[in-house]
């Protein structure tokens, strides 16, 4: 029996699952991120495994296709004895210029093409995009304001955060602050 699918895998039959449920990656130049699948049961024969990513189009996500991510799709590997794939699904980020929120695609077994096995319900790794980039903040204020005076050399404004980021606000922040700390900006 495996604990996380609740499906009970009997002699001969293999099922198929995803390693990982969530995935974080920061953005950057020529990053990639890798999702690997898992295999329980019978693993004596080879097996292969078909995968896609749904975006904010296939309502798989925040992230859009060209925008945030290349389009992959694919296969995936076991070689008989394997219980996790010979290869991983890859999957090419686009490095955005300006700073962005959060952003999320899914990447999913869509089935199986050949060997004996079916896809179990964990089948999919949500992957979290956080910017690189500086969110736009002010190293000094020009003067002492008054209330209620904005200051007109500050570029001001607001997250906009989805109840899904709130719950990602730790690592997020921690990794802005340090970035902020690096180059001398104190948030």
């Amino acid at each position: 029996r495996h604990e996380d699918s609740g499906a009970m895998v009997k002699g001969g039959e293999s099922e198929v699952l995803m390693a990982t449920q969530h995935a974080y990656v920061i953005e950057g130049p020529g990053v990639d991120v890798s999702v690997w699948a898992a295999r329980t049961g019978d693993c004596a024969e080879t097996l292969r495994v078909s995968w896609s990513i749904a975006g904010r189009t296939a309502g798989g996500g925040t992230a859009e296709e060209g925008t945030h991510y290349k389009k992959a799709s694919g296969d995936l590997m076991f070689a008989p004895g394997e219980t996790i794939c010979n290869q991983p699904a890859v999957v090419q980020l686009v490095d955005t210029e300006f700073w962005e929120p959060v952003r999320e695609f899914t990447v999913m077994l869509d089935g199986v093409l050949n060997g004996a096995a079916r896809i179990g319900k964990l089948n999919t790794t949500v992957v979290t995009i956080v910017d690189d980039d500086l969110f736009p903040v002010k190293k000094k204020r020009s003067k002492r304001l008054k209330k209620g005076e904005a200051d007109p050399n500050i570029l001001y404004s607001h997250i906009y955060l989805t109840p899904e980021e709130i719950d990602d606000w730790p690592l997020i922040w921690g990794f802005l602050s340090d970035r902020y700390r690096r180059n001398g900006i104190h948030a």
